[in-house]
């Protein structure tokens, strides 16, 4: 049996190269996209979990404040600053909605001219929070343009 020549074995060493590089870009890729999708279901949560707490607060004046604050607490570690403080922005307005005592929708409703400033002032700004939510959310939900921050 005759050995093969040294070119036999340098073009062998270089494919088995260029399929370990090969193999080793495409289990890059793979966990780059695991990475995506693993953000993209925790960032969804809290964002549903915050529309959810919008819609609740506006159509039924419920604020649950302890389950806001439970669901909206990795998002600093999620999200960049600027969910970070729109969140805050919405817990204050939550605060002050729970202090007011929740029923704002239906006494500005009922009675336009005897509710103050600050509570329709209040009662616009839930109502104008759906498109927002989604306008501040958005750069972060999408699949091929992962934010990290």
């Amino acid at each position: 049996m005759t050995v093969p020549p040294d070119w036999f074995w340098k073009a062998l060493t270089s494919l088995v190269a260029a399929w370990v590089a090969w193999t080793s870009w495409r289990q890059y890729r793979v966990a780059r996209d695991k990475l995506r999708l693993d953000l993209f279901d925790r960032r969804l949560a809290v964002f549903q979990e915050v529309r959810e707490v919008i819609i609740a607060a506006h159509d039924q004046g419920e604020v649950d404040l302890k389950r806001y604050r439970q669901s909206t607490a990795e998002a600093v570690f999620l999200f960049g600053d600027d969910v970070y403080e729109y969140l805050s922005e919405l817990l204050r307005k939550l605060t002050e909605l729970r202090e007011r005592g929740g029923k704002l929708r239906a006494a500005t409703a009922m009675y336009p001219t005897s509710a103050k400033e600050e509570e329709i002032a209040l009662v616009d700004w839930f109502q104008k929070q759906p498109e927002r939510v989604r306008a501040v959310f958005a750069p972060y939900m999408s699949f091929s343009a992962t934010r990290l921050h």
